[in-house]
């Protein structure tokens, strides 16, 4: 039995709240938006949309790296974050319980 709740949605500022109250700097470096955004949000996607002129604003460097006020890269992240539609838990159920039967069909 799944306890995936379906009308449960994510709720964006909530999330990028908590993000910006465990991120100890107020500057994010281009190198760590892959870790500050948990993975979502590649440096390499943050230097083509500066290129574009389309990146996070208020950019900083030093000693030829690249920062972002954190305030500027919440809101980059939060330009990029969209509600997934897609449920899996019945894919993900069904898996289960196909690795089950195949591992019970085994030990006959």
């Amino acid at each position: 039995m799944s306890s995936n709740n379906n009308s449960a949605t994510v709720n964006v500022d909530e999330l990028l709240e908590a993000l910006k109250a465990k991120w100890p700097s107020t500057i994010v470096a281009r190198s760590e938006f892959g870790h500050f955004s948990g993975g979502l949000i590649s440096p390499k996607t943050c230097a083509n949309a500066d290129a574009l002129g389309t990146g996070p604003a208020g950019r900083i460097t030093a000693s030829g790296k690249v920062a972002y006020p954190l305030e500027s890269a919440l809101e980059f992240l939060r330009g990029r974050l969209k509600p997934s539609t897609k449920d899996t838990a019945p894919a993900q159920e069904a898996a289960a319980k196909e690795r089950a039967r195949r591992k019970e069909a085994a030990h006959v």
